[in-house]
């Protein structure tokens, strides 16, 4: 089965036969099977099932303990995208990249600003709040309320990402023997014989005689 999906998700926004190029989308949902599981008497659903889209987004389950208007006023939010402790992905183009232009465009002070690492609440690095972060559409800004202050907790230290477990590199394979002719060599006469089978070897000689000269006398080159 093929099929286009919701929002990044296993929600299914339409169906298409599986030799029918799907475009406008950079992905796609796809069910696959071996052939052998074809060939099995156990029913099995086909393809992915059509579930609806939710008609109203959950209320966010981060909080704001009262330190910061209610995420729903806060402006230019990425993609909805709200963290903890009064945290949000906002855009930087309307505030020049700094998280306390944004917050003060809606009363309230910045205590905190990242950069995130993927649309998420995953900080790739802080900097201060006056400090433009350049590079990118969106950041994460901490903002309280100026009455908030010395009531609140403190903003927690920001999640990094997490780092990579280094790879152990692939040992190198162990060198093969040398190229070369193999079997017993020996001379015999004017013949050099491998394993008793005479041996013939071509060459070029090159003996370089001005255009109409002749070869020093009493040198034999035969």
């Amino acid at each position: 089965a093929a099929a286009e999906e919701m929002n990044e998700n296993c929600e299914v926004m339409f169906h298409a036969p599986c030799d029918v190029e799907i475009v406008g989308t950079s992905d796609m949902l796809c069910t696959c099977r071996s052939p052998e599981a074809l060939q099995s008497t156990t029913p099995e659903p086909e393809g992915p099932v059509s579930t609806p889209a939710p008609t109203t987004a959950p209320a966010p389950l981060e909080t704001t303990l009262d330190c910061c208007e209610p995420y729903a006023m806060w402006p230019e939010v990425d993609g909805g995208v709200t963290c903890d402790a009064c945290t949000a992905l906002v855009l930087t183009a309307p505030y020049g990249g700094r998280c306390d232009k944004y917050c003060e465009s809606f009363g309230h002070v910045c205590v905190a600003a990242a950069e995130e690492v993927n649309e998420d609440c995953m900080v790739k690095y802080i900097v201060e709040c006056d400090v433009a972060i350049q590079g990118t559409s969106d950041m994460l800004c901490s903002c309280r309320l100026p009455s908030s202050a010395g009531t609140c907790p403190v903003a927690p230290d920001p999640t990094p990402a997490p780092t990579p477990a280094p790879q152990t590199p692939s040992p190198s394979p162990a060198p093969g023997p040398s190229p070369g002719i193999e079997g017993k060599i020996e001379v015999q006469g004017r013949q050099v014989l491998v394993d008793g089978v005479p041996v013939h070897l071509k060459g070029v000689a090159w003996n370089p005689i001005n255009k109409g000269g002749s070869h020093p006398s009493g040198l034999d080159f035969t």
